[in-house]
């Protein structure tokens, strides 16, 4: 990398590090509205799965008499 930029370590990594950071945050910020639209998904699919996991476990054990 230094020698791209003229043999200098500390003004190659000085000409990069803006660069890193920025695109870093960029692809970080790409992702924000994706992820908040998945975790929609998975509130509305949990709250389904709440209702229905007891209501299967009670059909369940009132088919096999195991229900006190």
């Amino acid at each position: 990398m230094r020698y791209m930029l003229g043999g200098d370590y500390l003004g190659a990594v000085r000409s990069t590090v803006f660069a890193a950071w920025l695109s870093m945050y960029r692809v970080m910020g790409a992702m924000v509205m994706p992820g908040t639209a998945v975790t929609g998904e998975q509130r509305a699919a949990m709250a389904t799965l709440t209702v229905l996991f007891p209501a299967a476990g009670l059909l369940l054990a009132a088919l096999l008499g195991s229900l006190a």
